[in-house]
């Protein structure tokens, strides 16, 4: 088959059209992050040291963040998660940046010098973040102080990593210790492995698998929380006897780069690691480490432009407010402070005690005038004098009658309810009535006659 030589022209216009999509920073790039609703291969955010503009190129849209750069500090590292961009800077603080409204949701001061070191756990939505003092701490954006702080190191924390499940959080320090956390109910260490190189950057996989990036040696554990501490120190071993490069004896998968590895992740639902080094982003085949089965109502491969337009509509209806974002994220889970309250009332009645019942406080409808401190005096003077008449009328031996001639009047009045005009026929006004003491020290020497 004969192929036809295009013209140069061709080519010329086709450099243009990618020229005109190529954007220049004009600036040194710390990091870039991908969003939830472009197309594979698009880079969606860039974010670079000085933060000029965040662009959208799915939508040739620009924001400007010039209001944002003069209250934060712009540092090393971001995190995306859904619907919302999370900065760490130099000055120790944590800054929430909701991307469907576009404002500041939460700044979080930690107090614990620069934070280069973060990761997010996708179970919870918690962030962890590790210090030069050996301690990760744990942060939602409704609390400004931490949640959970361990000391995980006695020396500085290099890189933290943590499990699709939420229940193993990855550390590693200077001291060269790699160790897996149980973060379900007991946050101790599981396993304690020491490695030729401090790793400088580590991530799981979607199935597991952790992988470990040190200088130029690129390591894959699988299942790193089942080794046992007591092999943990005698797993290493030369690649050959001319290259002075040791490795973990039973790694599931060990690559070298030429240049020095500064990030490794996994892609989902692909059984690739990417590897970003000084030279640039390179990848490698890992068997195993994605999730065969995906949901195509929440990660939709083989979606269009109009499905995604959609979904991302159907996201921010979803989207919960940041303040429910806990460390506890089960829904309908059992209160043990219900059932214990529950059990102490059972118990009081088999044991014939009286359960103790909170009552409730009542509000009452304030009036102009009735806190008045004229109104109080009078209050404590008519309740000291009715303790007096009390007293005296208990001595007298009259209180007796006097509820007799209470109940006679009572009655009377029942009876006479009945020939009482309706409210149609009379006049119905409404008439101020004085408070009066009823009793006074002439009524009670002489009691009343009884009819």
């Amino acid at each position: 088959m004969d192929t036809k030589k295009l013209p140069e022209r061709f080519f010329r216009k086709k450099a243009e059209a990618f020229n005109r999509k190529v954007k220049y920073a004009k600036q040194s790039v710390t990091q870039v992050a991908a969003l939830h609703n472009v197309l594979p291969g698009y880079v969606a955010f860039l974010f670079f040291m000085a933060l000029s503009y965040l662009e959208k190129e799915d939508e040739n849209e620009i924001i400007t963040q010039d209001a944002m750069l003069k209250e934060v500090d712009i540092g090393s590292a971001t995190k995306v998660f859904a619907l919302e961009l999370l900065f760490q800077a130099d000055n120790g603080f944590l800054y929430y940046l909701d991307c469907s409204i576009g404002t500041i949701v939460a700044s979080i001061p930690t107090y614990m010098g620069r934070l280069g070191v973060m990761c997010q756990n996708p179970s919870n939505g918690v962030i962890c973040t590790g210090h030069n003092d050996g301690v990760v701490s744990m942060w939602v954006p409704s609390e400004k102080s931490y949640v959970i702080k361990m000391f995980a190191h006695p020396t500085a924390i290099t890189s933290i990593a943590c499990d699709q499940t939420g229940s193993y959080l990855a550390t590693c320090g200077v001291d060269r210790k790699l160790k897996i956390w149980d973060l379900r109910s007991t946050y101790d260490p599981l396993s304690e492995i020491l490695l030729p190189m401090s790793a400088s950057t580590i991530n799981f996989s979607q199935k597991g698998l952790l992988a470990l990036g040190a200088a130029n040696t690129v390591q894959i554990l699988r299942d790193p929380h089942s080794i046992p501490p007591s092999n943990a120190s005698k797993i290493f071993e030369t690649i050959s006897p001319n290259v002075n490069r040791r490795v973990i004896s039973n790694a599931y998968l060990s690559h070298y780069a030429v240049h020095p590895v500064y990030r490794v992740r996994f892609c989902p639902y692909e059984d690739v690691l990417g590897v970003g080094s000084s030279a640039g982003i390179s990848s490698i085949l890992c068997p195993g480490s994605a999730e065969p089965n995906y949901d195509g109502l929440e990660e939709n491969p083989f979606a269009n432009k109009r499905y995604r337009q959609e979904r991302e509509v159907k996201r921010l209806l979803d989207k919960i407010p940041y303040t429910m974002i806990s460390l506890k994220s089960i829904v309908g889970e059992v209160r043990r402070e219900d059932l214990l309250e529950e059990w102490e009332k059972k118990k009081a009645v088999l044991l014939g005690q009286v359960p103790k019942v909170d009552t409730p406080a009542i509000k009452r409808n304030k009036q102009k005038g009735r806190s008045k401190p004229g109104r109080i005096e009078a209050k404590k003077q008519n309740i000291h004098f009715e303790r007096k008449m009390f007293t005296i009328k208990e001595v007298l031996g009259v209180r007796e009658a006097e509820e007799k001639l209470r109940r006679k009047v009572s009655y009377k009045k029942i009876n006479d309810i009945s020939t009482l005009p309706r409210p149609s026929e009379a006049l119905v006004t409404k008439k101020k009535l004085s408070k009066r003491r009823t009793n006074t020290a002439l009524d009670v020497l002489i009691p009343p006659k009884e009819f």
